[in-house]
């Protein structure tokens, strides 16, 4: 299971995101979005201040982007119970 958020130095790629988000669609059984669709909703989570997401190089791979939160850990706890009780992970 994705684990972002253990504490504040944590950081998570687009890539693997993208990969946890498709995990969790097929189980729940909802229509996957498009990895571009994905990284516009990073971008806005980035403006609203809820992650800090750094472009960085890969070289010949591209780029990609460091994803770290930018929230309370206690709001993340509290998130995280919330998303386990309403989608019964």
């Amino acid at each position: 299971m994705l684990e972002l958020g253990k504490n504040s130095e944590d950081c998570i790629f687009t890539g693997d995101i993208y990969s946890y988000y498709q995990e969790l669609c097929r189980k729940v059984n909802i229509e996957i979005l498009t990895q571009r669709r994905v990284s516009d909703i990073i971008a806005e989570f980035d403006m609203l201040g809820l992650i800090t997401a750094r472009v960085i190089s890969k070289g010949r791979q591209g780029r990609t982007r460091e994803i770290k939160l930018a929230i309370p850990e206690n709001i993340v706890r509290k998130s995280k119970e919330i998303l386990i009780e309403c989608i019964d992970l």
